[in-house]
């Protein structure tokens, strides 16, 4: 492995200069670099620059050196050759994978983080670039630790039990950014069918807790591909993060609740329902939109929070008002008489937004027949805002059409 004294400096010259034309595949170029690789006294026999051979088997006589060179005793030949290998190495190389897997475990942190690092693009669904993987999340560089999450995470490694548990295992790391790449490598694992129910929930929960938001956020959006399989433990953890000191985490939590509540979840939506009175807009709005979406889908559901709800028509945010109005008319078109004088008594409000949305809200419900609400419409046609007026006459002109078609028919 040693080479004579005196020929380290050509060595690594050659190198460097061939890490950068090795890709070219021009052999009148890298056989005269490569030769400067071997001891000094022996050279490499000419190649052939008349063939058309150049590409597979100069590229496998190019790899075959490259690979010896990896065992060379100074660290810059092992870099210049772990580059080369990026350059000429087709993925899934079994030759070029085995040498640089060995290399995962260099003395020299360097090279150790290059051969890790090159993993994901010439390994391919390999059983020893998983376990060298997994073995260099104990590596005590941060760095070669992170890049060993990221070939898990790749094609690199099979897509298997063995490489979630490697990547649930590095979500306990001590530090935070192998935490938050091992979690969202999770969330990817989640997506893929293959591996959706390997990914343990538990793992993720334990995430909500961490003391760094970015990995509680990650965790979230990460259980949110799991929302078939939440329980109403996960739920709790997740409702609990609605009271976050950050307001991503508090919004993200909204949203993952939103989202299984609306996959028919009733204790994610009794989890969220309290939160429509939310001093963070952004969740609020989020709860109401959810409550709107649930009450369009199943009027008659899990008792909804007409009187919250109603107050929302006050709030400051217009989408949070236009949501609230949608959830509460399709309350009040079942027959909910609280819906219907929350409704109501909004069109004496001294805001002119809030008494637009009423209107609009109360034709909505007449439009399927209450009485009461076309009673209210009407009582609205004499208000003094010329706008309010405009609308509840343009609704009740459109009730009356309808009514009479129906008659007719």
């Amino acid at each position: 492995m040693a080479a004579a004294a005196g020929t380290i400096a050509p060595r690594w010259a050659a190198a460097d200069a061939f890490a950068d034309v090795a890709l070219l595949c021009d052999v009148r170029t890298t056989g005269p670099l490569a030769s400067h690789l071997e001891d000094i006294s022996t050279r490499l026999e000419s190649v052939d620059i008349s063939s058309n051979k150049r590409s597979n088997q100069h590229r496998s006589s190019n790899i075959k050196r490259w690979t010896l060179h990896l065992q060379d005793d100074d660290r810059s030949v092992r870099l210049a050759a772990l580059q080369a290998l990026g350059h000429v190495t087709q993925p899934g190389d079994a030759e070029a994978t085995r040498a640089v897997v060995q290399r995962t475990s260099d003395g020299d942190l360097g090279v150790r983080r290059a051969a890790v690092k090159l993993l994901p693009q010439v390994a391919r669904d390999c059983n020893e670039a998983g376990l060298a993987s997994a073995e260099r999340l104990h590596d005590e560089d941060r760095s070669v630790r992170l890049l060993a999450v990221a070939a898990l995470a790749s094609a690199a490694v099979p897509a298997d039990d063995a490489c979630i548990s490697a990547l649930s295992a590095a979500t306990i790391d001590a530090d935070w950014s192998v935490r938050l790449a091992a979690v969202e490598a999770l969330e990817q694992a989640a997506e893929s069918s293959a591996l959706e129910g390997l990914v343990t929930i538990a793992t993720l929960i334990a995430r909500l807790k961490d003391e760094v938001w970015n990995v509680r956020l990650a965790a979230i959006h990460a259980l949110s591909k799991t929302d078939g399989r939440w329980n109403h433990q996960t739920v709790a953890n997740v409702a609990a993060l609605l009271q976050d000191e950050n307001s991503d985490v508090r919004r993200a939590a909204a949203g993952a609740l939103a989202e299984v509540a609306e996959a028919g979840n009733s204790s994610a939506a009794q989890a969220l329902a309290p939160h429509l009175e939310s001093d963070d807009i952004g969740v609020r709005r989020i709860a109401v939109e959810s409550m709107a979406a649930l009450t369009e889908r199943e009027p008659r559901g899990i008792g909804r929070p007409v009187s919250a709800l109603a107050m929302r028509l006050e709030d400051q945010d217009g989408d949070v008002r236009r949501a609230a109005l949608k959830a509460l008319a399709h309350v009040a078109v079942q027959g909910d008489n609280r819906a219907l004088a929350a409704l109501a008594a909004r069109l004496e409000h001294h805001d002119w937004h809030v008494r637009y949305a009423a209107v609009q809200a109360l034709a909505e419900v007449a439009l399927h027949g209450n009485d009461r609400a076309l009673a209210a419409l009407l009582l609205a046609r004499r208000m003094k805002d010329w706008y309010v007026r405009w609308a509840a006459g343009e609704a009740v002109a459109r009730i009356r059409r309808r009514r009479r078609c129906v008659d007719e028919s």
